[in-house]
C-alpha cells in the first residue's frame, strides 16, 4: 500500500490532470489504509497533505468511513496549519464535501 500510496501523491502532485484511477483504487481499501493515510497526512508537506485529503474525500463519498469523525478531526488540525492559499483552498473545499457527506443519511 505505501508504495501504491506514494505513486498516487507523485501522480497527484506532478500530473494534471491526475490519475483517478489510482486515488479510486487507493480509497476502495476503506478503513485498511487508514493508519497509513493518517501518518503521513500528519508526516507530507502541504500539497501532499491535500492529495491524501482528496483520497478520504473519496472514502467519505462512497461511504467507507460512516462514523469515523476522528478522521475529519485530523483533517480540520492539519488544514488549520497550512500557509499555502491555494492549497489550503482546496482541502477546505474537500472537508466541506466530507462533512456534508457526514451529514447526509
Amino acid at each position: 500500500m505505501e508504495k501504491q500510496l506514494h505513486a498516487y501523491i507523485c501522480d497527484y502532485r506532478y500530473s494534471h490532470p491526475s490519475n483517478a484511477s489510482l486515488a479510486s483504487a487507493l480509497a476502495e481499501r476503506g478503513e485498511t489504509i487508514v493508519p497509513l493515510l493518517i501518518v503521513r497526512l500528519e508526516q507530507e508537506d502541504e500539497h501532499s497533505q491535500e492529495a491524501i485529503i482528496h483520497i478520504f474525500e473519496l472514502m467519505y463519498e462512497r461511504k467507507h468511513l460512516q462514523g469515523r469523525e476522528d478522521i475529519v478531526k485530523s483533517i480540520q488540525h492539519v488544514i488549520s496549519n497550512m500557509r499555502t492559499p491555494g492549497v489550503k483552498e482546496v482541502s477546505q473545499g474537500m472537508l466541506k464535501n466530507i462533512e456534508g457527506q457526514i451529514s447526509k443519511p
